[in-house]
Formats: structure tokens, sequence, C-alpha cells
């Protein structure tokens, strides 16, 4: 099951991700060394015709799924047509609107599932929609979220836009889904009434999996401490469950077989009220696994049941491996079922000092089974989890326990009041620890974690072909240490070189300029969302440290913004005739031009242009409008551009706007010694 499993899964990967000539020299490679393990353990000819058969045949189910699933549905990207489709699901951004997911049909002929934002008719689950000359465009993710791998792992392809008519067709008040979803709605205001509303939206977190109303900051402060896992609904919160009702049928001496049935229903209810999940599937099929190994007197094996998991789900859906909660699932699981007890299989748990050491011992490997997946799609990883999560894990399982008591009794259980002392206990100290610093890792790059990567390949190929604790705890320190060498290596390479990123979204732009150690920001549009995107870079590149923040646009608003999203700035240099706050670091300058320079690196501002020059080489950063531009170096010009202009990019002009290529302005420009520059793309 376990070579099956994993043979499945690298085919998908391979045929969703690797196409070149180096990753077929890497399949070669990871098929040496897949011969080389199963030579090791003992593999006959048939284990690696199964072997080969299920990677045949992912890439086969691969081929066939993008053939005449994804391309059929992709091929009215950029189309106007009509859609009609049940609401499947529905995430609420605010009071008024929310993003749908519709399971319907596109111009009456072709299966599709669809996203579409928006609406005043307030639909709800198993109500039907009709969309009229709506626009199709494939679903894309930007600089901030990659939502086409978020909505691909659904089967979700395309999004709906710019439609001229949509109608509510038909109601369907009796969903079942409906009737879960007022539930935890009242449920979560009820926690919110009790406990206060950071306190309950956090235990709706954690019971419901809903993140959408939980404050930025506090998921900020939850995911660097390392127990940010707690909000999505996997593993943890289905042992809870499971474990907590099959006790209590035990106590009430119910049937085995009947306790095992009652049990499956409630995990059910719980997936379904998070809108099920693919992490939850997965903790469910496995605790089913590990049920009916004890309802049947067999032994059960957590890595075949994992193993066995994955496969199911990546049966039925293939293109499950894109998401990102799936694979921090199953890396998770791997650490704490299989890898935590094969290192502390020798450590003694004769009394409490070596409990405690084991806990730890296991935490750490679960860590680092997550590591790289973690650098993967947050961008950082926590360097206190493993004590955090020994610490406020059980206080976080005890307010998930009172909170499932009190949701399932319909209120009638007054135990709330103390889940929320616990939250609150929780989110003081998370908030705590939080303002440390050099407790999280920020996201080294994308060559560092692809090193990352390959490291915890290396870990595994050990791991399974050795069984040595010693050695396998050898190749751990040497990856790790490999991963902070090359970080420090990349870092120490990029601060040789001036760089200009530019970020943000079509024609608004934000501009971080940084060059040995000095870090500069300009926001030049004054978009409510620029600090978000610069927020991401500054955490992407490791910096917490901002040698002058100015801004030009929209400036009162933008310095509240700003002043959340950056940890700690030199000084704030406002465009306004009127000081926003009375710090001593900030200072107002009017419509009035100013230079900044750090070496020889110096910033121009005036007439709404910014220009860099350092080391001979110069940067313009200009409004579309202005006719500013560089004989010798780069000029980026931002702002709408006009619906009948001609204009396109050359080697020294970029444009960005909003119907220029998605992503266009997220990019940097690197500013080389030898007087050369060049754009890479963020």
């Amino acid at each position: 099951m376990i070579g099956a499993s994993a043979a499945y899964m690298s085919g998908l990967f391979f045929a969703s991700f690797f196409t070149g000539m180096r990753e077929i020299l890497l399949l070669a490679a990871v098929s040496a060394v897949v011969a080389a393990i199963g030579a090791r353990m003992g593999f006959r000819r048939g284990d690696y015709v199964m072997l080969v058969v299920s990677f045949a045949v992912a890439c086969g189910a691969s081929a066939y799924n993008n053939r005449f699933l994804y391309s059929r549905i992709t091929a009215f990207d950029g189309t106007t047509g009509n859609f009609s489709g049940e609401v499947v699901d529905i995430k609420h951004y605010d009071r008024e609107k929310a993003v749908y997911l519709l399971d319907g049909t596109i111009n009456g002929s072709v299966r599709a599932k669809v996203t579409y934002y928006g609406t005043d008719l307030f639909p709800r689950y198993g109500d039907i929609l009709s969309i009229d000359d709506g626009v199709f465009a494939k679903v894309q993710g930007d600089y901030l979220f990659d939502s086409e791998s978020y909505y691909k792992s659904e089967k979700v392809f395309l999004q709906v836009g710019n439609a001229e008519n949509v109608t509510l067709i038909s109601k369907n008040s009796r969903h079942l889904k409906n009737f879960l979803s007022d539930y935890r709605e009242r449920m979560t205001s009820e926690f919110c009434l009790k406990t206060g509303d950071e306190s309950g939206n956090f235990l709706a977190g954690m019971i419901f999996g809903e993140k959408q109303s939980i404050d930025p900051d506090i998921k900020n402060s939850l995911y660097r401490v390392g127990i940010g896992h707690i909000l999505s609904v996997s593993g943890l919160h289905v042992s809870i469950i499971a474990l907590a009702f099959m006790a209590v049928f035990s106590l009430l001496r119910i049937n085995k077989y009947v306790s095992f049935g009652l049990t499956n229903v409630l995990m059910a209810m719980l997936v379904f009220m998070a809108n099920s999940p693919i992490s939850a599937i997965r903790a469910v099929i496995m605790m089913d696994f590990i049920c009916s190994a004890k309802l049947f007197r067999r032994q059960n094996d957590t890595l075949n049941s994992l193993a066995a998991a994955a496969l199911i789900i990546c049966l039925v859906n293939p293109y499950a491996i894109f998401s990102s909660g799936f694979m921090l699932s199953l890396s998770g699981t791997f650490g704490i079922g299989v890898f935590g007890p094969f290192m502390v299989k020798n450590i003694p748990s004769s009394n409490a000092a070596y409990r405690f050491l084991r806990s730890i011992a296991v935490m750490i490997c679960t860590t680092l089974s997550v590591l790289p997946f973690s650098l993967l799609y947050f961008g950082e990883i926590s360097l206190i989890s493993p004590i955090s999560n020994i610490v406020m894990i059980p206080m976080c399982t005890f307010a998930m326990l009172l909170g499932i008591a009190y949701v399932l009794s319909g209120g009638l259980i007054p135990v709330i009041e103390f889940a929320g002392m616990t939250v609150k206990l929780v989110l003081h100290i998370t908030d705590k620890l939080s303002r440390l610093r050099f407790i999280y890792l920020s996201s080294p790059g994308k060559e560092v974690i692809t090193i990352v990567f390959g490291a915890a390949l290396i870990v595994l190929i050990v791991y399974f072909m050795l069984k040595s604790r010693t050695m396998v705890c050898v190749a751990c320190a040497a990856a790790c240490s490999v991963s902070l060498i090359s970080s420090g290596v990349r870092r120490n390479i990029r601060s040789r070189y001036c760089i200009a990123a530019v970020v943000g979204r079509g024609s608004d732009m934000a501009i971080v300029v940084s060059y040995r150690g000095n870090t500069d920001v300009i926001d030049l549009s004054g978009n409510y969302r620029n600090s978000n995107y610069v927020r991401k870079y500054l955490k992407d590149n490791g910096e917490d440290h901002v040698s002058d923040v100015i801004l030009t646009e929209n400036v009162h608003s933008q310095y509240s913004a700003y002043f959340e999203d950056i940890e700690r700035a030199d000084e704030w240099i406002l465009c306004t005739d009127v000081l926003t706050a009375g710090e001593k670091k900030v200072r107002a300058v009017g419509d009035s031009s100013f230079t900044i320079e750090h070496g020889d690196c110096i910033v121009e501002y005036a007439d709404h242009a910014v220009k860099l020059t350092c080391r001979g080489q110069t940067v313009v950063f200009a409004p579309i409008k202005s006719e500013i531009m560089t004989d010798d170096g780069v000029t980026v010009l931002y702002g709408n551009i006009p619906k009948n202009s001609e204009l396109s990019e050359s080697d020294s002009v970029i444009y960005t706007d909003i119907r220029c290529e998605r992503g266009v302005n997220n990019f940097e420009i690197i500013l080389a010694e030898n007087g050369d520059y060049k754009i890479r793309r963020l």
C-alpha cells in the first residue's frame, strides 16, 4: 500500500509540474533511488511492477483529466456566455457580498464548477443561479495568494465576472447544508456574545474551520508561534471528536458497532459543517482505519493507513495535490504518527521527565516534516513550534471539547464561559510570544526552498534505507545546516546588488528599494492593498526593519495600514501638510521634493515620480501621463493606460496596468555591479 500510494502521488506530481528535460533527469534519479531502496528492503519483481503500474496509471489519470476536464473548461477563458448552476459553497468576505461556488453547465452543454463574486440576491446552499452574458476567465493567483492552486484542488478552473444579468431561478431552503450553516452562524454569534469577538471568532475557527472573521494580526501571531494549524479542521479535530464520543458511548454501554456508526455520523457532520476540506476527509479515512482495526481485532499500521487515505483521495480527485492543506496534513501526520514514534522508540517513558522529552522529540520531528511545505505555502516556519504545541495545544483541545459540547447540546450545557477563559489565555500567550524576535524563520527564497525539499528527500531516503536513528539525526542536522548556509549565502549575494521591487496590482504600485542593509518603501498610488503586498515582499526576504517609508497618495489611511504591516521603521515621510501622528520619526513634507541617500544609492522624489540612481544605473518610476524617460536605464510607468493606446513594453520601458498580464507589476529590477540590470518576476 505504501509503495502504491507513493508511486501514484509521484506520478501525479510529475505529470502536473514536471515536463522539461531537467525534470526528466530528476525522474531518472528518483527512479534509481527507489530501485536502491527497494533492493535494500528486499523488493521482488512484482513490487517493482506494482510501482511502475501505479506511476503510469497516475500519469494517465492526470493526462485524461487535463485533456477532458481542465482543457475543455478553460477553453472558455476570455469568452462571453451563460452559466446556470447550483450554489455548493459560500465564502463571505463582507456583509453584502461573497464568493459563490457554482456547479452547473456553461452554455447549457459543458459541465463545470465556477466562482462568482457579488450578487445582491443572497443565494443559499442548493439555490440555482442563472448568469447571462458573463465573462469567463481562468482562475489565476496573484502575488498575495495562489488562488489558482486553491481552487484547482476543488476542480474549479473558471471564474465569472461582469455579468449582464444574474437571476435566482430556484430556491432550496430545505438543503441540509443551509440548516448546518445557520446553526454554525448561530453558535458563532453566541460564542462572540458570551466570550467576546476575538475569543468567539477564534473558538469558531477551531471548531468549524471558519477563519474569515478572525483578525489578521491574530492569525499571523498563531502561525508565527506555530499553532496556526489549530484553525484547520484535520487530524486533531477528528481525533478529539472520535475518541471523546467513543469514550462516552463506552460509558453508556452502547454496542461497539453502533458506537462506531454514531461516531462516523458525528465526524461526517463536523466535516460537512467545515465545508469538507481535504485534510479533514483524510483524517476521517485514517480514523476509520484505526477504529476498524480495533473493532475487528486487527493491528493498525499508521504509515499504511496514511498511504491508503492519500491514495483514496488522489484516486477520487487527482487535483488534490494542489491543496496546501492536504500536503501539510500528510506531512504533519507522517511526522507525528510515523517519524516521531520511530525516533523516540528507545527513550523510556518511566517518569515525567522522559515523557516530556519524548513529547519534545515528537514535536521536533513533526516540525521537520512540515518545514518544506510551510516554507513553500506560508513563507515562514516557527522555531518555537515544538514547545508551543506542547504547552498550548492541550489548552486549545480543552476549549474545543467544551465548545463542541456546547454546540452539540444546543447551548444547554453551560460551559462556553470556561472555553472563553481558556481561549483568552491562549491568545494572550500567543500575542506575547509573537512579539519576540527570532521565533520564526522567513522564507529564504525559491532557490533555497528547492534545496530544502532536496534535503528532506535525502532524509527520507536515509530513513527508509538505513533505519538507523543515529544516521537519521545526522542527516537531519546536515540538511538543516545546508539549508541555513544556503539561505545565508543567498542573502549575502542579494546584499551586493541594488534591488528595486515593484509590487501591487494593476495600475497601483509600491516600490521597495534594498541596498546594503537599507530598505526604503515608497507608495506611489495609495491603494488600500499596497501595504499587504509590501508586507509579503518584506516577509519573503526576511526583512523586519525598514529605513524609510514614503507615502505620496491617500496619506492618512495609508499611514494606518502601513503602520500595522511594517513592524519597525526608522522614519516616516508623508507627502502632506498635516502630521497624522505626533511621533518624532514622522515627517510631513507637503508636495515638495526630497532625496534619500544610502552611500552611492540615491532615491529622489519629485512630481509624483521616483528616480533611483545607483552606481551609474538609473531607474525611473513615473505616472503613465508623464514623459519622463531614461536613456540609459529602465522606466516603469504606472497608472491606467488609455483604452485606444497601442503602447507596448520594451527592454527599457515597462507599463503596469490592469489590462496587462496579471501580476505584471510584481517584479524585481536588479542593478548589478557591472552596470547591467535584469528583471526577475516574483
